[in-house]
């Protein structure tokens, strides 16, 4: 009997893990598409994951394209989209959840992007021209790796 329990918990893990990577690459294709992430379509966990990934991929493309200083730009406006978003309701139960939900989400994001604009604030004191510079190396960065559709993997870089 614990052997049938440990194999269907097994395989639960397995199908939150495959449907936590589905959502984690949607969530990346709309980001990078033109309409960006969308907060009522994913989990918490996968926009901020989402965004540290996107955070990464850009910052270290500033870096070298030399133009952090647009990119911080870039971040503050984001925020400023964020902290303007209106979270009323029409009253109904519903609307009262999601409107909820949503702003949880957006504190959340809101939280990272604050550190993301102090993060590229201390990579333009430091006069980072180069991802090998230590105040970008001395970062955590979240990547991630396709290996096919359905299977991504993300992983934090750290020292």
């Amino acid at each position: 009997m614990c052997d049938v329990i440990v194999e269907w918990l097994s395989h639960l893990s397995e199908g939150m893990k495959g449907t936590l990577q589905q959502h984690l690459i949607q969530c990346l294709s709309e980001a990078r598409s033109d309409s960006g992430m969308d907060p009522l379509k994913s989990p918490s966990q996968i926009l901020c994951l989402a965004d540290a990934i996107l955070f990464t991929e850009r910052c270290e493309e500033s870096i070298r394209e030399g133009r952090l200083t647009n990119f911080k730009k870039e971040l503050e406006a984001k925020l400023e989209s964020y902290t303007n978003v209106d979270l009323s309701s029409d009253g109904s139960r519903e609307s009262q959840v999601d409107s909820h939900v949503l702003e949880l989400k957006l504190k959340a994001l809101i939280l990272d992007t604050i550190h993301n604009i102090d993060v590229v604030t201390s990579l333009i004191r430091a006069s980072t021209t180069t991802l090998a510079d230590w105040e970008w190396q001395k970062q955590l960065r979240w990547t991630v790796h396709t290996i096919s559709l359905s299977l991504c993997t993300s992983r934090a870089i750290e020292i």
